[in-house]
């Protein structure tokens, strides 16, 4: 009996080298996106920190120049917000095409698969229809010696 060979083997393999690549590259996307997110959690808590510090307490007269230096701060910090917020999306769009693209693979190395399936399974008939061909002859050949005998 013969080994299976499938002969668009390297074309799989290449499928799997994309997918995984792809894989890779929609991970270090979800991380960095992690992390952004993580940072923008950062400003906004640092935001209401300094809100709560531009509110004046039990009857404490408001103090302009630190009114002035808050104020500054916060613009700072919403402007950081406003940046993260644009690398968020932009990097939300990177992600989905990152999906689509694994997407596509995995369609791609599945076709490939399915295929190598059929094509072992043709593979198994043809051996199983060979070995009854070889097990058809013996039984002749038994059979014949046996009537050469008599």
């Amino acid at each position: 009996m013969s080994k299976f060979k499938f002969t668009l083997e390297p074309i799989l393999s290449l499928r799997q080298n994309t997918e995984d690549l792809c894989k890779r590259e929609l991970g270090i996307c979800l991380n960095e996106k992690a992390k952004l997110d993580e940072q923008y959690e950062k400003l906004i808590a640092v935001r209401n920190e300094i809100l709560e510090a531009m509110r004046p307490e039990n009857n404490q007269v408001l103090d302009i120049e630190r009114l002035k230096y808050y104020k500054s701060y916060d613009e700072t910090i919403k402007m950081q917000q406003m940046q993260l917020a644009k690398m968020l999306r932009q990097l939300e769009e990177t992600i989905d095409e990152k999906k689509e693209a694994l997407k596509e693979a995995v369609k791609e190395k599945k076709i490939l698969e399915n295929l190598k399936e059929l094509h072992y399974a043709d593979f198994i008939e043809v051996c199983k229809k060979e070995e009854q061909q070889l097990v058809d002859e013996l039984v002749a050949y038994k059979y014949s010696q046996k009537d050469e005998g008599e």
